[in-house]
């Protein structure tokens, strides 16, 4: 009989634990006001993206449509990553996986997402990266209108991974725990 483990760790993590096989998923919702925020700001930001475009056919001074060409370009760049983090704080989630020797990780924004997949036993090192709150960059990593703040890395093959996007320390340090156990589990 497979032995069944479900729980919540805060409000954003959820895990199920069926004997060695560990299913993370990590919830990137935010409060509605701070949602409201950045659909506003996405809004502000289509408007002067078609006000730019409109310039565009409007105007007729070569030197002037050059400019606003490559202010089109520096708007469709910041468009895109605005939108990729509304997307992500609407209905994107980090997702973990550990089973039969292997971990996977996978962004999702609604149903889409590229799965990586490590081999457990090649992963070398696994800790928690520490946040410290006085640190401008840091503090600007764990703002609501960013995808970034991870606060887990391993070390596989040469290179750090890195994930669990803007987890408080609390939830960092229980999350750790447990894959951790997992990790160690999947080794044998």
């Amino acid at each position: 009989m497979a032995r069944i483990e479900e729980r919540n760790i805060g409000e954003r993590i959820k895990f199920r634990k069926v004997d060695k096989d560990l299913q993370i998923n990590i919830g990137q919702k935010i409060p509605r006001w701070q949602e409201a925020l950045l659909v506003s700001w996405l809004a502000a930001w289509t408007f002067c993206g078609v006000f730019f475009i409109y310039a565009l056919f409007v105007e007729t001074d070569e030197n002037l449509k050059l400019f606003i060409i490559v202010s089109i370009a520096f708007w469709a760049y910041f468009f895109f990553r605005i939108l990729k983090v509304v997307v992500w704080r609407i209905d994107g989630a980090e997702e973990l996986h550990i089973f039969k020797g292997e971990m996977h990780l996978r962004n999702r924004f609604w149903k889409f997402g590229k799965k990586k997949t490590f081999i457990v036993s090649n992963i070398r090192k696994f800790n928690v990266v520490p946040y410290n709150q006085r640190m401008f960059l840091q503090f600007l990593e764990h703002s609501f209108w960013t995808i970034g703040g991870d606060r887990m890395q391993i070390e596989y093959g040469g290179n750090v991974i890195r994930f669990g996007k803007q987890l408080q320390d609390k939830e960092a340090l229980a999350l750790a725990q447990v894959i951790d156990k997992a990790l160690r589990e999947n080794q044998k």
